[in-house]
């Protein structure tokens, strides 16, 4: 991959610092991502924006198959802090809609409502979520 393919991910993305840009970088090409693909994008600009998601990132996302580990989260595999679950809980559904209840409908009481997910975020992580919405429903600048 190129700079001008690296240059093409970015375009348009508002990052919180130069290292969140440098790990979004990092996960798109690790996946040989398309520019086009707006989930994947979405989930990568969230786990690259959180230090917790960053460093448990190949239990979240497999980069052979190119497929979210969504049993790693059901089965509670990544140890994520509150808000750090909620961010992820939002990159999955961002990536293909996931919510417990398809999954499980004994578990409706899992679900996270909108204020449920910024609710309980800190400032850095809402700014993250609100980019990462940005990005999957095409709204960058």
């Amino acid at each position: 991959m190129d700079i001008k393919e690296m240059m093409n991910f970015v375009k348009g993305i508002e990052f919180i610092d130069e290292d969140h840009k440098e790990k979004f970088n990092e996960l798109m090409k690790n996946d040989n991502a398309r520019d086009t693909d707006v989930e994947r994008k979405a989930l990568f600009y969230i786990v690259s924006g959180n230090e917790e998601l960053y460093f448990q990132r190949d239990k979240i996302y497999n980069f052979k198959s190119h497929q979210i580990e969504l049993g790693n989260y059901i089965e509670g595999k990544i140890m994520l802090s509150g808000g750090t679950n909620r961010m992820l809980y939002l990159a999955y559904h961002l990536y293909n809609g996931f919510n417990f209840e398809r999954i499980d409908e004994n578990k409706k009481d899992y679900e996270l409502s909108i204020n449920d997910i910024f609710s309980g975020i800190d400032i850095k992580g809402y700014k993250v979520c609100i980019n990462a919405l940005n990005i999957r429903f095409g709204r960058m600048k």
